[in-house]
């Protein structure tokens, strides 16, 4: 008699140990589905950042070439525009090599 109880014992014990198994792997199962889903939006949300921030970088472009344009295109005649004087043209002083290559040739 005693061996049978202890027999449907362990048979119990075996059995809850496979129905928390069960509900381990359930949980496992989850937790993995909701950390895909989780690295989903945070890329979703990462594109939207960057599309955002590519929206606002154009519009400040286009905000401030029309600034330009606004400004440059009608200029009144109260406004005095200083001469530039021409710009001399540049001569070459000496070689264009930098001091290291300079000493590399002295050796």
């Amino acid at each position: 008699m005693a061996s049978e109880e202890s027999v449907a014992s362990a048979e119990l014990r075996a059995q809850v140990a496979r129905q928390q198994l069960r509900l381990a792997k359930d949980r496992l199962k989850q937790a993995r589905k909701q950390f895909k889903e989780a690295k989903k939006e945070a890329r979703r949300l990462r594109k939207q950042a960057a599309a955002e921030v590519r929206a606002l970088k154009r519009a400040m472009r286009r905000d401030k070439s029309k600034k330009k344009r606004d400004s440059g295109a009608a200029p009144s005649s109260e406004t005095v525009v200083p001469a530039r004087p021409a710009e001399k043209p540049r001569t070459a002083k000496g070689s264009k090599k930098s001091r290291r290559s300079k000493r590399r040739a002295a050796r």
